[in-house]
């Protein structure tokens, strides 16, 4: 038989018995399976990670010092707890033995009964398994090894299964069957046959509806919910880190492989711990990242992510591969969650269909409150945005085309006068799709860093009176009511409409130094009906103080 392996794929209780929750229990019977069933799976690993008895003996004589199974189980047999007694034996295997990659590789596998194993110190699945049910029937625990198919090394989605690929075990507890997955829980192979020992706990006493994505056996299994192995094969296949982690799906898939009947597709997950998520979408055929939004809603419990993805060729298969990492933490890497392949098979287009989410950013320091996407279609220029965060952090932005050309003038970012909120208007040339990247400073600091960014969708025509270039804003304590473009029309009568806090006079200057006053017509509302007729730059300057010099407000420029 040959033999399946783990792949590593990145984009990395103290007390004398681990009792085990008499609530999870595992039988071969079909069942739904809870979140509160992986929670108690999750603290039973935790427990048993936790207890520093159990791993330092596991760890302190290693393979080498035996000369024979019946020496290790006699070492190992030291705790009167069966649970311990087989982690003992888990932790033990998973630090003596290493994988034969080579051997997998070249399908020479050597020597795989239990004594081959302890002497060589190497195993394909076959050794494992049977090391691992020869040390549990020494101590005196009822365990068998089951034969079956495995979704591992090398594995893709909707592949075939012709033959047996895989062996794993099944131990019994308190008249409970519970699934070990030794092989896997000792480390990766990578794409160059390189095994990386990596102890992986979770394999250990795995649920069954989640063992199930990746084994399968008519000889036994514990979940009855996939029942053939064609079942298997269509079924979902989610990495152990999807749980670990916390993840499931708001829209359960039967099958990795959906077919969509409109554009853009969502997909939503709730995830009960602070993770970000990052998507890699790649067109068949192709090497190309493609866009694709990801956004989070922290103000539920658990979180909602939602993937925004836009399909923009039909009747193609697009491979969506989704990692997680956890927020604030210093994990580098984001680890592999899942992977679905896509197919869009109509040209229905169905914006309605995003979810609404309370966006927020920098731990809530900037919040969306004026739209529920970072997907934003509208009809007419401008468009209004409002975040909150404006009486800490200050905001600048640009507009790029389908094309990935940046377009400037676009973007006017400017604060209310109480500093409580921006209020952003962006306006685009043309009926289409554009993207609007947001970047932030805190203070004075000179640099700005990367925000966030919408995607937009313009559905109807420009107009001919839309503002093609915003003025130029030079002083952020001061909110432009109007006239918002930068290109005016010289000899024109326009009324200039400015608040602002405790100015003591306002003044347009034009080209020929000739200067315009503006009058208080409300509190903190300044206005100026004119009409300029010299062409050229034209700046609007405030004086808060007598004593002080007038300080530039923002310009025009009129033709």
């Amino acid at each position: 038989m040959g033999c399946c392996f783990s792949q590593n794929r990145v984009s990395d209780i103290n007390n004398n018995e681990t009792p085990i929750n008499q609530n999870f229990n595992i039988e071969p019977k079909q069942q739904k399976f809870q979140q509160n069933e992986i929670d108690e799976w999750l603290n039973l690993i935790d427990n048993l990670l936790n207890r520093t008895d159990l791993n330092n003996h596991a760890k302190s004589k290693k393979r080498k010092e035996f000369k024979s199974l019946e020496q290790v189980a006699n070492y190992l047999n030291k705790f009167p707890n069966k649970l311990d007694q087989i982690w003992v034996i888990y932790v033990w295997i998973s630090e003596n033995i290493s994988y034969d990659a080579d051997g997998f590789k070249n399908g020479d596998y050597g020597r795989n009964d239990a004594e081959g194993v302890l002497e060589s110190g190497k195993a394909v699945c076959s050794g494992y398994s049977t090391i691992f049910e020869e040390l549990c029937k020494l101590i005196g625990i009822e365990c068998i090894t089951v034969n079956g198919y495995a979704k591992g090394f090398g594995y893709k989605i909707g592949q075939k299964f012709k033959e047996t690929n895989h062996a794993w075990n099944s131990v019994r507890i308190n008249e409970k069957w519970y699934y070990i997955e030794s092989t896997w829980g000792s480390g990766t192979v990578d794409y160059n046959y390189q095994f990386k020992k990596n102890f992986n706990p979770y394999w250990f006493c795995t649920p069954p509806e989640i063992f199930v994505e990746k084994h399968f056996s008519y000889d036994f299994q514990l979940d009855q919910n996939i029942k053939t192995l064609e079942q298997f094969e269509e079924n979902v296949t989610n990495d152990l880190n999807f749980y670990v982690y916390g993840f499931q799906n708001v829209k359960k898939f039967p099958s990795p492989k959906i077919d969509v009947s409109h554009n853009p597709v969502c997909i939503e997950f709730q995830c009960t711990k602070d993770c970000e998520i990052l998507a890699h979408l790649i067109k068949e055929n192709s090497n190309k990242n493609e866009s694709i939004l990801v956004q989070k809603d922290t103000s539920l419990k658990p979180n909602k992510h939602c993937l925004i993805v836009d399909l923009k060729d039909k009747n193609v298969n697009y491979e969506l591969k989704i990692y997680a990492k956890k927020t604030n933490s210093n994990q580098n890497n984001f680890e592999y969650l899942t992977c679905y392949i896509l197919n869009r098979k109509k040209d229905d287009f169905n914006f309605k269909s995003i979810p609404f989410y309370n966006l927020s950013f920098l731990n809530d320091g900037i919040k969306l409150l004026s739209h529920g996407s970072r997907l934003i279609c509208f009809d007419d220029n401008p468009l209004k945005l409002e975040m909150s965060g404006a009486e800490i952090y200050d905001l600048i932005g640009h507009v790029k085309d389908d094309n990935d050309q940046k377009l400037d003038g676009l973007v006017l970012i400017q604060k209310s006068l109480d500093k409580s909120k921006f209020l952003i208007d962006v306006t685009v040339p043309n009926q289409g799709k554009y993207e609007l990247t947001l970047f932030f400073n805190k203070g004075n600091e000179k640099n700005y860093n990367f925000l966030t960014s919408f995607n937009l969708v313009k559905n109807k025509p420009s107009k001919t009176s839309d503002i093609k270039s915003f003025l130029t804003l030079y002083n952020s304590n001061v909110y432009i009511e109007g006239p918002l473009d930068y290109n005016l029309v010289s000899n024109t009568q326009y009324e200039f409409r400015i608040r602002m806090k405790n100015a003591i006079q306002l003044a347009l200057v034009d080209a020929n130094n000739s200067w315009y006053y503006f009058d208080e017509s409300n509190v903190d509302l300044y206005t100026l009906k004119a009409k300029v007729e010299c062409k050229g730059v034209a700046n609007v300057f405030a004086k808060v103080n007598a004593n002080d010099n007038f300080k530039s407000v923002c310009s025009y420029n009129f033709k």
